[in-house]
């Protein structure tokens, strides 16, 4: 009889009715659904994130309602319980998978939803948590570009963190542009050099160098300076790649 369009007060108000009176546990909550979201239409935000929770309060895993709440809480600008949402959402699409059911989503779709709980936190400041989120996505889909990278933006700043040398080594691997593979083929020999690791570091370079890969080709100078501090052999190339391109 009445119109989300044409008559909204009237509608929501038939929704908190008939939610209220209850039924079989599906029914009730896809109206309790209906109610929140048909709240959050008409811009009742505090009352759409309360009606929200009270869905999820009987059915935790209401994936449309938290979906509902996430964009909520967006619009309203509440991050940290945002960040809580994004992270249900995540879960649950990743224990769909794990239980093998029908309509589990793709591993590249959990991945998104862990990579999506990681933006928020990084709106909070909320560095070690989108740092797990990140983890978590990579964990889903190892080989997920956007995930490595924005990890390895982070832990760049601690150089101390245990997996760093394994994440570029994949990074470097997965690259196909001989410019940018060069360029963290280096990096990741530095770092083995901070640590101390120069046997390591030239295992890296000799590595490249059996590939078939100049790993020199087309680096910027800077790189190629960097690389020189690393051990003899590097040194070496250094100084041919330089005589090479000394004229251009």
């Amino acid at each position: 009889v009445f119109s989300a369009r044409q008559m909204p007060r009237e509608l929501v108000e038939v929704l908190r009715q008939r939610a209220e009176v209850g039924g079989p546990p599906e029914e009730t909550a896809e109206l309790q659904w209906r109610y929140a979201t048909l709240l959050s239409e008409m811009g009742r935000f505090e009352e759409a994130i309360a009606a929200y929770q009270n869905v999820l309060q009987r059915h935790g895993e209401h994936r449309r309602a938290l979906q509902g709440l996430a964009e909520v809480l967006s619009s309203t600008h509440r991050f940290e319980e945002l960040t809580a949402v994004m992270e249900q959402l995540a879960e649950l699409a990743e224990n769909a998978r794990l239980v093998g059911a029908a309509d589990a989503p793709s591993v590249l779709t959990v991945a998104s939803h862990w990579i999506q709980a990681a933006r928020v936190a990084f709106k909070t400041n909320d560095v070690a948590r989108a740092v797990t989120s990140l983890r978590r996505a990579l964990r889903a889909h190892p080989e997920h570009l956007g995930a490595l990278d924005r990890l390895l933006q982070v832990l760049r700043k601690e150089p101390a963190s245990p997996d760093l040398e394994e994440l570029l080594q994949r990074r470097a691997t997965m690259e196909k542009d001989a410019t940018r593979r060069a360029a963290l083929e280096l990096e990741l020999v530095a770092l083995k050099v901070r640590r101390g690791d120069r046997a390591g570091a030239l295992v890296v370079l000799e590595a490249a160098e059996s590939m078939g890969m100049d790993p020199f080709r087309r680096c910027p100078v800077e790189l190629l300076l960097l690389a020189a501090h690393v051990c003899e052999q590097a040194e070496q190339w250094a100084r041919r790649w330089l005589q090479k391109h000394a004229t251009h």
